[in-house]
């Protein structure tokens, strides 16, 4: 990748992109707007370990709105704010984060933990399984994002803004470094391009 990226003439620079995807295996389509912190002439976007990185995406039509880690190895990122402009800012929690794959209680055998149980009790602990499953997913998630509502609104004041910035909401910690993007024209082409309007 980085060979290809030395044989440019132009500097790199730093825009938003699209990143278009349908999974192999479901067949589900994803339309992705983001911004790495390289981008050069021939298309390559270098993104860096333990960098974290704002988007907009399209899931099947579902819009999110987010940051992601960077880099092949993707780590978990957590709780995060983000602002535009002087709005005040927008705090996304793991838990909002949407799901898309979670491993089932279907793929373990769980007979032998439940053999003595009751019905009710069966119930009770097939439904912990599944919701520990999930908030672990999340937990674990190399994004974090919201859908619905909350990601148009988002959407909206990005469109109708100039500067995005972003942080990490850290454990322990007083704050995390912050990002910062312009919402320039490359934006809005990136969203143009993926078909994504509020």
């Amino acid at each position: 990748m980085l060979l290809g990226a030395c044989g440019s003439t132009e500097a790199p620079t730093v825009r938003w992109f699209t990143q278009k995807k349908v999974d192999q295996f479901d067949d589900t389509s994803s339309c992705r707007v983001t911004v790495g912190s390289l981008y050069y002439a021939n298309g390559t976007v270098l993104t860096y370990t333990n960098n974290f990185y704002p988007f907009v995406e399209t899931l099947d039509g579902d819009l999110r709105v987010g940051v992601l880690s960077g880099g092949q190895v993707q780590v978990p990122v957590g709780n995060i704010q983000l602002r535009i402009d002087s709005n005040d800012a927008w705090s996304i929690e793991t838990q909002e984060t949407p799901v898309d794959y979670v491993p089932s209680s279907s793929t373990v055998d769980m007979a032998p933990y439940m053999a003595s149980m009751t019905a009710e009790q069966k119930a009770q602990y097939q439904a912990t399984f599944e919701n520990s499953m999930e908030n672990a997913t999340k937990i674990m998630s190399p994004y974090t994002a919201v859908s619905g509502e909350k990601a148009r609104m988002i959407l909206s004041e990005m469109l109708n803004g100039y500067n995005l910035i972003y942080r990490r909401v850290g454990f322990n910690q007083a704050a995390s470094s912050t990002g910062e993007y312009k919402l320039d024209n490359s934006f809005r082409n990136a969203l143009t391009d993926c078909g994504i309007a509020i």
